[in-house]
């Protein structure tokens, strides 16, 4: 990713196109490459496709955002930079989606920043809203809990696919946004 950025660098300062053409072929080639990546798995995306179109949109939309997280942070200075702050937050995302922690108990900041949290809570909220599940008879010795009762006590009950998947287009698209202003005043 840094060398396609001191590259675009070196030919738009030597005018032979601008900020604007990078960041939109910038654009196709992530969506193009992610399509590729999902041809090479396609045994898995079939399995995904067949159980919710809705997985396969926020699987999409995660990569691309993450993608564009991506490319924001290759602007550093320094390659260690870049590196650690990519695995930091790719931690952070794990971290915080609600997956590995209760999101009741977090500040309520520390998931809406995690990209994986957007896509993690929709599929969640999806597969277990009204959903009832039955207790292993009169000796259970586990908490019966439906779909709804599981969603509250993880903080995931106000999840919809299409709020998440539209903050994952704005997130990603204000990354690159980003992106292309801090090239174009990089290059200026």
């Amino acid at each position: 990713m840094r060398d396609q950025l001191r590259v675009a660098h070196g030919h738009r300062k030597r005018k032979l196109y601008g900020s604007l053409s990078f960041i939109v072929c910038l654009v196709i080639r992530v969506v193009l490459i992610r399509s590729v990546y999902l041809a090479l798995f396609l045994p898995f995306v079939l399995f995904v496709l067949r159980s919710s179109y809705s997985l396969a949109i926020l699987v999409g939309l995660v990569t691309c955002a993450h993608a564009a997280f991506q490319y924001l942070v290759t602007l550093l200075p320094s390659r260690r930079c870049v590196t650690w702050i990519s695995y930091t937050y790719f931690g952070y995302s794990i971290m915080f989606s609600g997956f590995l922690l209760n999101l009741r108990t977090l500040p309520p900041l520390l998931g809406v920043l995690s990209i994986l949290r957007w896509g993690y809570g929709s599929v969640i909220y999806t597969w277990l809203h009204g959903k009832s599940f039955q207790c292993d008879g009169a000796g259970n010795t586990s908490y019966c809990y439906t779909g709804d009762d599981y969603l509250a006590m993880e903080g995931l009950e106000n999840e919809s696919v299409v709020s998440s998947a539209l903050i994952l287009v704005v997130l990603g698209a204000s990354m690159m946004g980003l992106l292309f202003l801090l090239w174009s005043l990089r290059n200026a």
